[in-house]
């Protein structure tokens, strides 16, 4: 059995406008997965990559990319084959014990990773003056309404909506103007070493680019919107891009980073300052943010300016581990 890309087909103008429209109704499912992995711990990941390695870590995303949609695909394919999600297939191929602490391993990750989210959206607010304890209780309740009061058309459109966001990063790795030469030889060159703090990166950057509560999302997903195995070709279209959005971003906030020290004079320093007063209230801070981002990108911000979100993005998300990791290092 072979599933074909029916978007890419020749067609007519109006069998071309019909698939097309096919395919914005079935889309969804595997852009939103990919997209939103892009988040607070995963970028963070990646600019920490980026500032502390260089580019030698660039050629990973090939073959990471290559086993998201492989695995993407798959978890699509079952849910569209079997029109059960991920969980439902674990019981009934294993059974209740084999279920419950697959679940409770899910449910010990997605803890962790709602705990950096909620410390990115921490880190956010305040480079922009609003304090954590407004914006992060205000984030939980956006996020309860929609999960408790939201039906699955209206998140999904929420996360669809959510996904044009992430074009921000490439954005800001296009703003910090790297050395793209060298981004395209680190990216189909590569290199590897034995060191424990690259061997560390390079797990990390597996473990936040392939998640396990994307397998179970997306094949739920699937199997909520009804697609069958005739509309699966547009599904796999769907996962296809979402999967070249991820190394999109994922690539270029790598290299935007590149150049942001990666030791204690940046992001732990700032985030020092950061934790114990917030940007809004310590201009130093700000400026000292606004300095390395200058450093890192080729002014990219004119002085005196305003910070914009395209424009610092993706060098200043390294402050997210540093408002996890150094609030103990600031007391």
């Amino acid at each position: 059995m072979t599933f074909a890309l029916p978007i890419f087909r020749r067609a007519s103008s109006a069998g071309a406008m019909r698939q097309l429209m096919l395919f914005l109704a079935i889309m969804g499912p595997g852009i939103i997965t990919q997209n939103v992995d892009n988040d607070a711990g995963g970028i963070t990941t990646y600019s920490l990559a980026g500032a502390g390695f260089g580019y030698s870590l660039l050629w990973t995303m090939i073959p990471i990319t290559i086993a998201l949609y492989v695995v993407q695909e798959m978890a699509a394919r079952l849910g569209a084959v079997t029109g059960h999600g991920l969980a439902d297939l674990i019981r009934e191929r294993y059974g209740v014990r084999t279920t419950i602490l697959a679940m409770l391993a899910l449910l010990l990750a997605d803890f962790g990773n709602t705990m950096a989210e909620f410390s990115g959206l921490a880190a956010g607010g305040e480079i922009f003056g609003i304090s954590k304890y407004i914006f992060v209780p205000i984030g939980a309740v956006a996020v309860w309404l929609l999960v408790v009061k939201g039906t699955f058309r209206v998140v999904e459109r929420v996360f669809l909506t959510a996904s044009l966001f992430y074009v921000s990063y490439i954005i800001s790795g296009v703003f910090a103007h790297p050395d793209w030469g060298e981004v395209l030889r680190a990216t189909v060159t590569p290199s590897f070493s034995f060191r424990t703090d690259y061997l560390l990166m390079l797990v990390g950057v597996v473990g936040t680019t392939i998640a396990p509560w994307m397998q179970f999302f997306l094949q739920s997903a699937v199997v909520e919107k009804r697609i069958t195995v005739k509309e699966y070709g547009y599904t796999r279209t769907d996962v296809l891009i979402g999967s070249i959005t991820s190394l999109s971003a994922a690539c270029t906030t790598r290299s935007a980073a590149v150049g942001i020290p990666s030791d204690r004079s940046f992001p732990v320093d700032f985030g020092i300052r950061f934790c114990r007063t917030g940007t809004g209230t310590n201009r130093r801070a700000l400026s000292t943010a606004r300095s390395s981002v200058r450093k890192a990108s080729g002014s990219v911000m004119e002085r005196g300016a305003r910070p914009s979100i395209p424009a610092v993005l993706a060098p200043l998300l390294c402050t997210t581990w540093s408002h996890a990791t150094t609030r103990n290092a600031g007391s």
